[in-house]
């Protein structure tokens, strides 16, 4: 059975034991009250704005038994629960955590459980929590996700978040095992990843996926996976660069990219690992790659005080994508001395050494994405030389 009602209407489908209040098109639950959905019932509301207890120092609830639906083309504003693991949500309209407290998402667990069409927000001072077991949880493609400065989104469960994008401009706590796939997150804000969770970009090349923050810790098996895509850190302070390479070592766990402790990897690393096209994650200053001001990459602003980060081919120091004469000569500058990516430390040890000419010998003249599905093309004679000498200097060091 079908009920469609404004939310003035709300209280024909409550307990009829707590209060709901309405008053020109706005519906009050307070926070001793629930509004719960009969048996096997879905309820769609259209219009007007439910408030869940934005004044009290405890939320209310938006339940429903086992089976129904809840269809929200509203505005809901406020703290407390949506769902208790027991009913399927859609949000069509605008969720809203507010007034200094939490709302807590906790849908069915099956798929789909909770559905966010349109726009979820978090305000300063308010938490947006999401749960999820098995093959429950928040789909958010088609939706978007808004963590205003001092707001903060949590996630907690084995699939918590999927899909969808993020304006990060608050802090985004990725905990308790929670496993997150998202197409980007973008802001001033906050990342950080602790307790065995997990946050993955979806894939697909371009900017689209370009991620953004001005700081990112990870920490207590805590993986960060940037796919086949790109992110900058906008750092304010002391540059984060050097301490990306143990996080992202631990992911390349020797070339395999499949780690499983607290690190940085790459699923898309992980698929080109057996291949002869093999792929990393390079790092680098901003200025080290774009100059001296840099203003943006791929399609997210930098500054001088930004560290980037590129799915790319093993060997591509300066993340141009080519493997060629100009990252050879970065190589060469640095052989046999301490060093990052971007001066030829292509497998995270922090030395450049024969084992980074390898890699990049190896992938020399290719372009990522251009060149994988062919192969690599055969270098010109005059750069063949060139690293036939340099490979005889190499294992001359290497002896010595």
């Amino acid at each position: 059975m079908l009920h469609r009602a404004t939310p003035e209407r709300l209280s024909a489908f409550s307990d009829g034991v707590f209060a709901v209040l309405m008053l020109f098109g706005l519906s009050l639950i307070p926070g001793t009250g629930n509004a719960i959905l009969n048996s096997n019932t879905s309820l769609v509301l259209t219009g007007g704005t439910i408030l869940m207890n934005p004044a009290a120092t405890t939320g209310a609830a938006i339940l429903g038994s086992t089976g129904g639906t809840l269809d929200l083309n509203t505005t809901v504003r406020g703290r407390g629960n949506i769902a208790s693991n027991n009913v399927a949500i859609i949000n069509r309209g605008l969720i809203v955590a507010t007034g200094g407290g939490e709302i807590f998402v906790d849908p069915i667990g099956a798929a789909n459980g909770f559905q966010n069409l349109n726009t979820m927000r978090v305000e300063t001072g308010s938490q947006l929590r999401f749960n999820g077991q098995f093959t429950g949880g928040v789909n958010n493609t088609g939706g978007h996700i808004d963590v205003d400065p001092g707001g903060t989104l949590r996630t907690e469960g084995s699939h918590p978040l999927s899909g969808g994008t993020i304006t990060l401009d608050g802090t985004f706590n990725a905990d308790s095992s929670s496993n997150t796939d998202i197409v980007n997150f973008r802001g001033n804000g906050t990342l950080n990843i602790a307790n065995s969770a997990r946050v993955g970009l979806q894939s697909g090349a371009g900017s689209v996926g370009t991620s953004r923050v001005t700081s990112l810790n990870i920490t207590a098996s805590g993986r960060l996976d940037l796919n086949d895509q790109d992110m900058a850190i906008d750092y304010t302070g002391a540059s984060p660069t050097a301490s990306l390479r143990p996080l992202i070592q631990a992911g390349f766990n020797g070339g395999a990219w499949n780690g499983n402790t607290t690190m940085i990897t790459s699923s898309a690393a992980n698929v080109a690992s057996p291949t002869a096209n093999k792929t990393g994650i390079g790092y680098a200053e901003a200025t080290e790659i774009l100059g001296g001001s840099p203003t943006s990459f791929n399609g997210v602003a930098v500054d001088a005080t930004s560290t980037l980060l590129r799915y790319t081919l093993s060997g591509d120091a300066n993340l141009d994508f080519t493997v060629n004469i100009t990252d050879f000569a970065r190589l060469a500058a640095a052989f046999n001395t301490p060093s990052l990516w971007y001066n030829g430390d292509f497998n995270y040890d922090g030395t450049t050494n024969i084992s980074d000419f390898a890699l990049l010998a190896a992938n020399f003249n290719k372009t990522l994405p251009a060149d994988l599905p062919r192969g690599g093309t055969v270098p010109e004679p005059a750069a063949m030389s060139a690293l036939l000498v340099l490979a005889g200097a190499m294992k001359r060091f290497r002896r010595r």
